[in-house]
């Protein structure tokens, strides 16, 4: 799965850093949109995330849920993943993991 490229990213890319006043709103977003059941909003707003910083578990952890949540089977592995590679020991991450394999075996 490649990550959507937003408009977002071009902006983010122009600069040499990005403000943490913004990534605080787009975590705040990320965690709204799915409470308010806007999952493909919560893509979009994680994949902002993500592009802002590649490392953020959090970001990648909320938008492979957010496809499990869109039936979107093929896409959150990469997401899940790369959150489990930042942090190996994230039970909400594995948790997610396992449920995708017993979705991909049914």
């Amino acid at each position: 799965m490649a990550v959507r490229s937003t408009p977002w990213a071009q902006v983010i890319q122009s600069q040499s850093f990005a403000s943490p006043c913004l990534f605080k709103t787009i975590e705040e977003e990320a965690i709204g949109q799915p409470l308010a059941g806007r999952w493909d909003d919560a893509i979009d707003v994680n994949i902002r995330g993500v592009d802002i910083d590649s490392n953020n578990q959090r970001c990648w952890n909320r938008l492979g849920k957010a496809y499990l949540e869109l039936s979107k089977y093929k896409d959150p592995r990469v997401s899940l993943e790369r959150a489990l590679a930042i942090d190996l020991h994230n039970r909400v991450v594995t948790r997610q993991l396992e449920r995708l394999s017993n979705l991909n075996s049914n």
